[in-house]
């Protein structure tokens, strides 16, 4: 049985003739329904087709900007934070999300990162994040 490109967990795929035999002889068989469970995979959250992931960043790196390395499907890629972002900001890696389902283009994944400080004091452990 061939799974879809894209599918989703509950995703119901409908095998013709391949259920339980007919109680009437000389007629097919019924037809077998399969439901999809995806397995969850630790480094995104799923949304639809749409693949979110949370980094957390220190707050200089967010003023300043920063080059972070993110985990993707296919590999990982660098990924430019802008200097300015917020706390909670959301950056878009267009088509770098899951397969649309059917096997259209790829959706969107997205990086939501949270910001952490981080003072020159081993004791002082002030919270600079909005998470």
């Amino acid at each position: 049985m061939r799974i879809p490109v894209g599918a989703e967990d509950g995703t119901v795929l409908r095998v013709s003739g391949r259920g339980l035999p007919a109680e009437k002889p000389g007629t097919s068989p019924g037809d077998l329904f399969v439901v999809i469970r995806a397995a969850a995979d630790p480094r995104f959250e799923r949304r639809g087709s749409d693949l979110y992931r949370t980094e957390t960043i220190d707050v200089v790196d967010a003023v300043l900007g920063a080059r972070i390395d993110v985990p993707l499907l296919d590999g990982r890629q660098n990924v430019d934070v802008p200097a300015g972002a917020q706390p909670d900001a959301i950056l878009r890696l267009v088509g770098k999300g899951l397969p649309s389902f059917g096997g259209g283009p790829p959706a969107t994944s997205m990086c939501d990162f949270r910001f952490t400080c981080r003072s020159g004091s081993p004791t002082a452990n002030d919270d600079c994040s909005n998470s």
